[in-house]
């Protein structure tokens, strides 16, 4: 089932679910006039896993939206197990004002949230290229795929994104970018602009801040929760998946405890 919506103000929205069997509930938010634009892919319900089992019922979810989409929202309901939406529904959407948060960052931070968002809200349907803050302060190469231009091979770099920490120069791939969500995309840019900012290639200490910039706009917690899920989706060797679980781990519990 699809239900689409508009607002211009930042707002939470509420949708009600009605599932007549058992299913994987898949809630999908995008604009669909706008290519690779995805605010929420939340799954519900999981046939594998005893403890969640199958979603079945009636249940009201909230989606904060900080800013709000540019175009109309399209909800998508079905079951993951089928992609059917036979027995699932919205019966209702809504939504409650959400109340500006009041955030000061310094001038120059500023500059970068405001490019950063931008970014992350469009680099689906933008054209390759080299993009620069307002003030040109910050730069982003945005390619099909990261490469490795440190050997001259140009091999391609299996990661979203990376920084020059000579530079600050952001490297970002399409292919990976054009998979996430907003959120997701504004976590992993976060991340890379920690290194350099901040001067560390301590990779949990840089999730925990790009994870930070997130929650601090006001971005939902339990979509930044599924953001770094799907990061770590690949992870590659044995040992890197080890290390990975426990920055997936750190990240979550930072998370749960996270008050404004």
């Amino acid at each position: 089932m699809l239900k689409t919506f508009v607002s211009t103000s930042p707002y939470n929205l509420y949708v009600e679910v009605e599932a007549t069997k058992g299913v994987e509930l898949m809630l999908y938010g995008y604009e669909p006039l706008k290519d690779n634009t995805v605010h929420f892919l939340r799954q519900y319900g999981d046939k594998n896993v005893n403890s969640i089992g199958l979603f079945k019922g009636y249940h009201t979810f909230e989606f904060p939206f900080p800013y709000p989409p540019e175009s109309k929202l399209k909800i998508d309901v079905y079951d993951g197990l089928t992609g059917e939406n036979d027995f699932v529904r919205i019966k209702n959407i809504y939504t409650k004002k959400l109340e500006n948060l009041i955030i000061t960052f310094p001038t120059h931070l500023q500059e970068f949230m405001d490019f950063a968002l931008q970014f992350s809200r469009n680099c689906g349907f933008m054209p390759l290229g080299v993009y620069e803050s307002k003030n040109s302060l910050y730069t982003i190469v945005f390619s099909n795929y990261v490469t490795s231009w440190e050997n001259g091979t140009n091999d391609v770099v299996k990661t979203p994104a990376r920084v020059d920490h000579n530079t600050g120069i952001i490297e970002i791939s399409k292919w990976w970018f054009d998979q996430l969500s907003i959120t997701n995309r504004m976590m992993i840019i976060g991340h890379e602009f920690a290194h350099f900012y901040f001067n560390t290639k301590d990779e949990s200490e840089c999730d925990i801040i790009g994870t930070t910039i997130c929650l601090q706009l006001g971005f939902s917690k339990t979509e930044c929760m599924y953001a770094i899920s799907r990061l770590f989706d690949n992870c590659g060797t044995d040992e890197q998946c080890k290390e990975y679980i426990k920055r997936q781990q750190n990240l979550i519990n930072f998370i749960q405890k996270w008050s404004f």
